[in-house]
């Protein structure tokens, strides 16, 4: 299943979420959808969505700013 969802592009980030029960739900939700869960750390947040994606590969570091509240990122999924 991971190479199918790997084929379809369709991903949902998460950014400011730490609580597992509700990253557990969201991955949940998402199952009918076929859209693979990539929760973002802080760590990650000055990494452009094309690196949190895998479109591309990171060339350099960004500014890795802040991400006030909870955000979600939907790519690819267009018939939702």
């Amino acid at each position: 299943m991971a190479d199918e969802l790997e084929k379809t592009g369709k991903k949902v980030l998460l950014f400011g979420f730490d609580d597992l029960n509700l990253i557990l739900a969201v991955q949940k939700a998402l199952e009918p959808f076929g859209a693979e869960l990539v929760p973002v750390g802080k760590r990650d947040h000055g990494k452009t969505l094309a690196v949190l994606t895998g479109v591309s590969e990171e060339i350099e570091p960004g500014d890795s700013g802040t991400v006030p509240e909870r955000m979600a990122v939907l790519c690819g999924l267009t018939d939702v």
